[in-house]
């Protein structure tokens, strides 16, 4: 498998200095220093009573105020572009109540974000500590409904209590998109827990032991460089937490900070950031699935209706860009067209592509016949969508390929049509993100009727002639709350075509295989021609078992395919297979309420193929550990079209 590069950049870093708890309350000379440095924003704690304490007890009389000051006196201390920008709230408080003044705070004068440290009002597992997360989140919740509320970050360290902390906190919150992690990585730790990795992380926390001096220069540990590896990728932003050498900045902002010397001996806070800098750079340009996929990251597409519906120009050019896919598909023409000269030597062979869209690959089939010099052939493109002949006229007109003058189009149904003469090949790309969910059974068994109809001695080569689909069960919970935006409870029940942010496969196992189909279908050349009228052997029911490697949430299934293009030639959309494809997105089959799993659980899934005299759906449910519901009963949330 190679490992294209786009070339194009990554985005840069987003840096942030988090100071905390701070007497400086000149916070104009803050801001400079931090953007001299190169940071985006600083993070401070805005209220000065927690080290001025003397200042507000001769300042306020009332008690509700007797424990918060603004760190600077007032809002009017920065403009509103400032607060939005460069600063970000940090509340660590071990009183609700002040927490809540401090949120109250941050969201009038409109920090850029408000981080909320809850290792002093939540240290333990205990039932007091248990009923503090049921407050905080209560607390967190009103917030979180507010119009104008700022992102709230809550910062946990990398471990399994805060992670079911967290998992506490965002369920009561009813997973909150304004609701995201910051997460510490602890420079002492052997390893991470990869269960962090599909949260909605904000910024991961850098503290001062996670960089190592290394001869004269700043480094972070292995482990954290690890981590950082797989985070940065994923635009995560990156915040730096202690002093560092900011007190010798401010010393020196008393003179001029304009003329700041940035030298220190100790880790400066530049020294850190240049550290993580130097292992993003080291991530290379973004894939080309990378670059492809982040204008579609998380955003859940429906399938789309290949018979109901004709494809726009823009699908059509979405699905002609992925070169690695029409590389196979020659090199399996390629093998064909050999095999088939070698059997007859001076037989004419005759090509058809079905759904043949703009052409791709009649100029597949075109590129393959010109390198062996074939001339005796004939070559048919059929489509359905009237638009889309157009485009084969235009490439006929124009002969972009020799030969293309001689393709002969047809516009129709390939299920009903009348084929001029009896096909060798058939070529096609009907396959869905899970193989068979667009109705690419139906399609190319309608193929075989209509030749078997028409002609006696059918031998028909179908290219793909296999296909299997394949399912992982996924912890996926920034995916899964994109389902709440739809507004609708059938939005839980339909399967999604995504391309996903991070998500972890949950189980102890590669995908496993779930449906498979062949063409020519055994089926329909045994019993034709009673098929013509029935589809009951295109149905399927596949039980899948699973052992779980995580006390987690289980938010779904996550479902691939594999495909026999022709002899040794494939192609396959499971991870690590074919990672530079970008024509197919992973298909995700949501569960309506995500299921708590624990390590070495047996997860069992069902899922079914199924069909009416008007369409094709797929249904869905998990079994064990925990019953749910079946999924999409009977097509009612969603089934895909059997009729133009």
């Amino acid at each position: 498998m190679r490992n294209s590069q786009s070339l194009l950049p990554r985005r840069p870093i987003l840096f942030g200095w988090l100071i905390g708890k701070t007497e400086i309350d000149n916070l104009g000379d803050v801001i400079r220093i931090v953007e001299k440095l190169g940071f985006c924003f600083v993070s401070l704690c805005l209220n000065a009573a927690q080290v001025t304490v003397n200042k507000v007890l001769q300042l306020h009389n009332k008690p509700e105020n007797s424990k918060f000051y603004p760190l600077g006196g007032s809002d009017l201390v920065l403009t509103y572009d400032y607060w939005s920008q460069r600063v970000v709230s940090y509340i660590d408080q071990c009183d609700l109540d002040i927490l809540k003044y401090e949120l109250e705070w941050s969201i009038h004068i409109g920090t850029r974000a408000i981080i909320i440290n809850i290792n002093r009002l939540i240290n333990g597992d205990s039932v007091h500590d248990k009923l503090q997360i049921v407050k905080l989140s209560q607390v967190l919740g009103a917030f979180l409904k507010l119009p104008d509320i700022s992102t709230i970050w809550i910062m946990l360290d990398d471990s399994q209590e805060s992670w079911n902390r967290w998992q506490s906190i965002h369920s009561i919150c009813g997973f909150s998109g304004y609701l995201k992690v910051a997460l510490i990585l602890n420079g002492d730790a052997d390893q991470s827990d990869p269960r962090w990795l599909p949260e909605p992380l904000s910024c991961v926390v850098l503290k001062e032991n996670c960089f190592i001096q290394k001869k004269e220069s700043i480094h972070v540990n292995d482990h954290v460089a690890n981590v950082l590896r797989s985070i940065l990728k994923y635009n995560v932003k990156v915040i730096i937490h202690g002093t560092f050498d900011f007190m010798s900045h401010v010393a020196s902002e008393l003179d001029s900070v304009d003329n700041l010397n940035l030298d220190s001996t100790e880790i400066s806070a530049k020294d850190a950031m240049l550290a993580v800098k130097r292992i993003y750079s080291s991530l290379g340009p973004l894939s080309v699935t990378e670059a492809f996929g982040m204008k579609y990251l998380n955003v859940l597409q429906k399938p789309i209706q290949p018979l109901g519906d004709n494809l726009s120009s823009v699908i059509y050019q979405h699905f002609e860009i992925c070169n690695v896919k029409y590389e196979q598909y020659e090199k399996a023409f390629d093998e064909y067209l050999k095999d088939f000269n070698t059997a007859h030597p001076d037989a004419s062979v005759v090509i058809y592509i079905v759904g043949a869209g703009r052409g791709p690959l009649v100029d597949v089939a075109l590129k393959c016949l010109n390198k062996i010099g074939k001339s005796n052939y004939s070559l048919y493109a059929l489509d359905k969508n009237p638009f889309a002949m157009y485009a084969l006229e235009h490439k006929k007109k124009l002969n972009s390929i020799d030969g293309w003058k001689n393709v002969q189009l047809i516009c129709g149904d390939m299920r009903h049509f009348t084929p001029p003469e009896n096909a060798n090949v058939i070529m096609y790309e009907l396959l869905g993100s899970f193989g068979d969910n667009e109705l690419s059974p139906e399609c190319i068994d309608g193929v075989q009727i209509t030749f078997e109809r028409h002609f006696k001695n059918v031998d028909i080569t179908f290219i793909p002639c296999e296909y299997t689909s394949y399912v992982i069960p996924v912890m996926a919970p920034q995916t899964w709350s994109k389902l709440k935006d739809f507004d609708d409870l059938k939005a839980y029940e339909r399967p999604y075509s995504v391309y996903m942010s991070p998500y972890l496969n949950i189980s102890d196992s590669d995908p496993i295989a779930c449906f498979t189909f062949k063409h020519p279908n055994e089926a329909i050349t045994k019993k034709y021609p009673v098929m013509e009228w029935s589809n009951s052997h295109n149905d399927r029911f596949e039980p899948l078992e699973f052992i779980s490697r995580y006390n987690c949430y289980m938010h779904g299934l996550l479902g691939f395919f594999s495909c026999v293009l022709y002899g040794d030639y494939t192609m396959d959309t499971r991870p690590g297979k074919m990672d530079d494809q970008i024509s197919w997105f992973p298909l995700f089959f949501p569960l309506s309420v995500p299921i708590r799993v624990d390590n070495k659980d047996v997860i069992i899934a069902a899922i079914f193929r199924r069909h009416s005299a008007n369409a094709v759906w797929h249904e869905w449910a998990i079994i064990s550990p925990t019953v749910s519901i079946m999924h999409n009963t009977n097509g009612a949330c969603h089934s895909i079209n059997l009729f133009i």
